[in-house]
C-alpha cells in the first residue's frame, strides 16, 4: 500500500468530510490534499488523545520542529511529513500557514480556552483559514484573506457547535466563558450535563455569527474559479450543519447533529457541480 493510500484511508475513517471534498479535486492533486488533511487530522487529534496539557504542547513542539525541517531540508522520518514535504516544494506553501495551524490548537488542551466570542472565532480562523489556503494553492489559486477566513472561520465554528456533546464528554468547554456566564451557566454544569435549556441561546449566538461569516464568503465566492472550489467545499457542509442546528432549536446534545449523513456526497456533487 502506497502512502498515499495509507493517508486516503486514515481520512476516510476520521475525517471523511475532508476526504468526501477531495474528491472533487484531479486526481492528480489528490495526494498532495491528502497529505495537507492528513498533518491537519495528526495535531487536531492530539488534545483528543493526550491526559495533561503539557503532553500535548510537547507534541505540538514536535510537529513545529518537524515542519522546519521540511523548510530546512532535514525531513523527518514520518510518513505525513515525507507526504508533505515534496507538496511543499512544488507548490511553494508558506511555512507560516502550517505554523498557524499548529499554534492554533494549543488552545484546544486547555478545559475552558476561550473567554470571549470574539477569541473563539479568532481560534476558529487560525484553525481551518489557513488549511483552505494551502489547499487553494495546491489547487492553483492564491485566494484573497478575507473569503479564506471567512471559510475557514464558518467551518471551525459550525464544528465546534457540532461537538458540543463530544466535549463535554472529554471534561472540555469550547463555548466563550462570558456567554456562558452571562446566561448563568457554569462550565462544570456543561461538563456534568446540567446546563439545562439556557445552553440553546449561547450556541445560537455563536451560530448567528457562523452566518454572518457565511454571508461573507458566499459574497465573495463567485470569485474562485472552478479549480479551486474542492478547497472551499466544506463551508457547504457547515451551512448544512448550521441547517440542522436551528432546526433542533440549537440544542447541542440532539442526536441529529451526531447522526449519518448519507447527503452530504450529494450536496457536495451540487456545489462541486454548480459553484457558488
Amino acid at each position: 500500500m502506497t502512502v498515499d493510500q495509507t493517508l486516503a484511508d486514515r481520512l476516510r475513517e476520521e475525517d471523511r468530510d475532508r476526504y468526501l471534498t477531495a474528491l472533487f479535486a484531479p486526481a492528480g492533486l489528490r495526494p498532495a490534499l491528502h497529505a495537507l488533511y492528513g498533518f491537519n487530522l495528526d495535531i487536531a487529534r492530539i488534545a483528543v488523545l493526550v491526559s495533561e496539557p503539557m503532553i500535548g504542547e510537547i507534541r505540538l513542539a514536535w510537529w513545529r520542529e518537524a515542519i522546519e525541517g521540511i523548510y530546512t531540508g532535514s525531513v523527518r522520518h514520518h510518513e505525513v511529513i515525507e507526504a508533505l514535504a515534496p507538496v511543499i516544494a512544488r507548490h511553494d506553501l508558506p511555512q507560516a500557514a502550517f505554523e498557524r495551524m499548529i499554534d492554533a490548537r494549543t488552545a484546544e488542551l486547555e478545559a475552558v480556552p476561550f473567554a470571549s466570542l470574539a477569541e473563539l472565532e479568532e481560534y476558529a480562523g487560525a484553525s481551518a483559514a489557513p488549511l483552505m489556503d494551502l489547499a487553494a494553492r495546491v489547487l492553483g489559486w492564491q485566494a484573497p484573506e478575507t473569503l479564506v477566513t471567512a471559510a475557514g472561520a464558518t467551518w471551525a465554528l459550525a464544528g465546534n457547535l457540532r461537538a458540543v456533546g463530544f466535549h463535554a464528554g472529554s471534561g472540555k468547554v469550547m463555548l466563550p466563558r462570558d456567554l456562558l456566564l452571562a446566561h448563568g451557566i457554569d462550565a462544570h454544569d456543561l461538563v456534568e450535563g446540567r446546563a439545562g435549556a439556557d445552553v440553546r441561546a449561547v450556541v445560537k449566538l455563536v451560530a448567528d455569527r457562523a452566518e454572518e461569516l457565511l454571508r461573507a464568503f458566499r459574497a465573495e465566492a463567485r470569485t474562485i474559479p472552478p479549480a479551486a472550489r474542492p478547497a472551499f467545499l466544506p463551508v457547504a457542509l457547515a451551512a448544512a450543519d448550521l441547517r440542522t442546528l436551528a432546526a433542533v432549536e440549537y440544542d447541542p446534545f440532539a442526536p441529529a447533529l451526531t447522526a449519518p449523513r448519507p447527503t452530504r456526497l450529494a450536496g457536495l456533487m451540487w456545489r462541486g457541480l454548480r459553484g457558488w
